[in-house]
């Protein structure tokens, strides 16, 4: 979210960087829908990994798109176009993400632990929100383009798109636990 103010005015848009955001953050709405119906009709795990490939395909669109209208090599209106629905879709999906992985936090934990799992994973959030503009200057610093924090999280994206594959616990549908020694051990496939 703060790359996108830094690098939006690098580049000449029929659109302003300021109306850009003010869109992106209206496709958010879009995105908190979309999680209640998917996560309605899917596993949670199964909903937080097309929100991921969301955000990824997303990603690479943006980038596909800033690439070439940044190198001047192409900046006819259907980059432009993939830029913006990299953007927008971007938002989306991550507005997504947010109320999926948000519910199954809340999901997870007994009812004697929630409030503080919850918060913890809230916490683990903000965390990673408040470093990421600093890991994004040194490596603009570094490289001297945007660029390298968007393979960054692209490269992150797609490691959490296999480690929610291996999560113990599917919660859709499942009765919530009230106390720890209620939630089954998880099961060492290798012993059966």
């Amino acid at each position: 979210m703060y790359a996108f103010a830094q690098v939006l005015p690098e580049m000449n848009l029929s659109v302003s960087p300021a109306m850009n955001l003010m869109i992106g953050a209206a496709f958010e709405i879009p995105g908190a829908v979309l999680a209640i119906a998917v996560g309605m009709v899917l596993s949670r795990k199964a909903s937080a990994i097309i929100s991921l490939v969301g955000i990824l395909v997303s990603t690479v669109l943006f980038a596909w798109g800033a690439s070439l209208i940044t190198s001047k090599k192409d900046a006819s209106f259907w980059v432009e176009v993939a830029l913006q629905i990299g953007l927008f879709s971007f938002k989306t999906f991550s507005a997504m993400l947010f109320g999926l992985v948000y519910t199954y936090s809340a999901e997870v934990y007994p009812t004697v632990s929630r409030a503080m799992g919850s918060g913890f994973c809230i916490t683990v959030g903000r965390l990673g929100a408040i470093v990421s503009p600093p890991i994004y200057e040194y490596l603009y610093e570094w490289t001297h383009s945007f660029m390298a924090f968007v393979y960054v999280m692209m490269a992150i994206c797609a490691i959490d798109i296999v480690l929610i594959a291996f999560l113990p616990y599917e919660t859709k549908g499942a009765a919530l636990k009230d106390y720890v020694d209620e939630i089954e051990p998880i099961k060492d496939n290798a012993r059966g």
